[in-house]
């Protein structure tokens, strides 16, 4: 504030050098994203162009003090959510580092270390009174939570650790109640009598301690509830049918398998988008579609039954087909915005299975650029996106080829678990993503795991 308001003081700048009594300190800026937002005293991002810009901290100038003084030797590191809101010029005074979230096998390495004992602590209990295993922890990571970081894991541990605090309450104070009645027996009854009670104690007390060292999958469940989400490995029993494929794309608390299905029916040529799309990937579905009718006749655009409405339309020409078919293309998960190129590739697989007829593999997943030509460009987020496909059961993902470099920021655990397609044309996913006619998905054998080199 200026020295005019009641209460006024030096900003919090000069207020971290003063509390840490040094000029060469690292200040932290905490989600500077948020920064001005519903602010009615000014833009606070317009001011820390004084601060971060090396050219002019040299000289900052607080309000308070109107003196200047030199920053240029405070290290600052700001956080931030999301690169959008902040303004462009405050981006061009600071250098940029993307961290993306944590891997599943991270997060289970980060519970097991830091998280649950941590809330063990937290709850007065001990390793010995509650243990997870792998796959508890996997599920409350990926039935439970589904984020970037570890806040709602940490959350949810903590919900898991009070549970069992109550029981190993309960189970001392039933011991307690058991020897205090066989205090009171002893003075009553003969001596083996309060032997055996005092025994019959002790082994109860043990039993209930050793039930409660281990969870199970249902003991998370009668804590925690149902899951709140739906398991990923019966994610490719959807590609059962023509029409439907399976991309992959980046979210905010990670990657995520999108699903692409497409319907048809008869019309004149017309494209209906649905599943609250962002302008760029309308425009991928309208490239992809334009590309099928531009090789429409070596697509061979088939596989309808004998009496169905668009036979007669078949036997003319491929083309004739889809001037006289209506498209619907729909992603499912409406209710979330999507947007990006990255889906192009899907797109057309999805059509092309729809007008052939040809089932897309049920293990293969796929994600790239797409141009009118056929080209395919490379995308961004390999890592999340390899690692989605890995979490929903699939083995084989098609990749744009310039994306082979991305492939070194996998964990070797999928890596190797992994078989991945390079592909510079739309061609080259056809061949790999689509079954030869008349085979479907339950008939086609799987796809080889393991190897990075591709096809």
């Amino acid at each position: 504030h200026r020295r005019t308001y009641v209460g006024a003081m030096p900003g919090l700048i000069l207020q971290a050098l003063k509390k840490c009594r040094t000029n060469n300190c690292v200040i932290m800026l905490d989600e500077i994203d948020k920064l001005g937002r519903n602010s009615l005293n000014g833009d606070p991002s317009s001011a820390l162009l004084e601060v971060l810009d090396p050219e002019q901290n040299h000289a900052f100038r607080d309000h308070f003090l109107n003196l200047p003084f030199n920053l240029s030797r405070v290290l600052f590191i700001a956080t931030a959510n999301e690169i959008e809101p902040v303004p462009r010029p405050l981006r061009d005074r600071v250098e940029l580092l993307e961290m993306t979230g944590y891997t599943v096998e991270e997060k289970v390495q980060i519970a097991r270390r830091h998280l649950l004992p941590k809330q063990l602590g937290l709850h007065g209990l001990t390793s010995a009174q509650l243990s997870l295993a792998d796959e508890t922890l996997d599920l409350l990571i990926s039935r439970y939570t589904r984020e970037a970081g570890v806040r709602e894991l940490e959350r949810l541990l903590g919900a898991l650790c009070r549970s069992v605090a109550v029981k190993v309450a309960e189970a001392a104070e039933g011991e307690g109640a058991a020897a205090a009645d066989g205090a009171a027996a002893e003075a009553a009854a003969a001596a083996e009598g309060a032997a055996a009670d005092d025994d019959g104690a002790a082994v109860s007390a043990s039993a209930s301690s050793s039930a409660a060292a281990l969870l199970s999958v249902e003991d998370v469940e009668a804590v925690l509830g149902p899951p709140k989400f739906d398991g990923p490995k019966d994610a490719a029993q959807r590609l059962t049918k023509p029409g439907i494929a399976m991309g992959l794309a980046y979210t905010p608390v990670g990657g995520d398998v999108l699903f692409v299905e497409a319907s048809r029916m008869a019309g004149r040529g017309m494209i209906t988008l649905t599943g609250q799309l962002g302008e760029v990937m309308q425009e991928s579905a309208k490239t992809a579609l334009s590309w099928i009718r531009a090789h429409a006749s070596e697509l061979t655009l088939r596989g309808v039954a004998a009496d169905s409405p668009f036979a007669t339309v078949e036997a003319n020409a491929s083309a004739s087909l889809l001037d006289a078919s209506d498209v619907h293309v729909h992603f499912p998960a409406g209710g979330i915005p999507k947007d990006g190129p990255s889906a192009g590739v899907a797109l057309v697989t999805s059509l092309v299975s729809l007008f052939s007829g040809r089932v897309v593999r049920s293990d293969t997943a796929m994600t790239g650029e797409v141009t009118l030509r056929g080209l395919v460009l490379p995308i961004g987020g390999v890592k999340e996106k390899v690692i989605a496909a890995h979490r929903a059961g699939l083995r084989t993902v098609i990749l744009p080829a310039r994306n082979q470099k991305d492939l070194r920021e996998l964990p070797e655990s999928v890596l190797e678990a992994m078989n991945f397609t390079f592909v510079t044309e739309v061609q080259q996913v056809l061949d790999a993503a689509l079954l030869p006619p008349g085979v479907s998905a339950t008939d086609a054998p799987p796809s080889e795991e393991g190897g990075d080199d591709g096809d």
